[in-house]
């Protein structure tokens, strides 16, 4: 199976998406992988990104412990769907508050 190599990707959509909206709004992240605390900073400029914490919840762990794991680890199919789906929907809600559209990028 590559969902966890699926799952890790679509962790990394996420944080780099939130990255961009910090960068867009000039705040420092430092280093750091933690969706939950990207999600504090972004909160901070616009509340409605409080509504991403249940829709990413659980993306996080996916950065290292798939990557790294103590114990062998593969995401169920399940799992990595849902992953994709949090980052889609993550994705387009960013996109929208930076006022760029979609088909612009491509």
């Amino acid at each position: 199976m590559i969902t966890d190599t699926a799952c890790f990707h679509c962790q990394q959509a996420v944080e780099k998406m939130l990255k961009a909206f910090l960068i867009n709004h000039d705040i420092e992240f430092g280093r750091t992988h933690s969706i939950e605390y990207l999600i504090k900073l972004c909160s901070k400029v616009d509340k409605e990104f409080e509504k991403l914490y249940e829709i990413t919840e659980g993306l996080t762990e996916y950065a290292v412990d798939v990557r790294y794991p103590e114990e062998f680890y593969i995401p169920s199919i399940e799992e990595a769907k849902e992953a994709f789906d949090a980052a889609t929907k993550v994705k387009e809600f960013v996109l929208r508050k930076l006022k760029i559209d979609e088909r612009d990028l491509k």
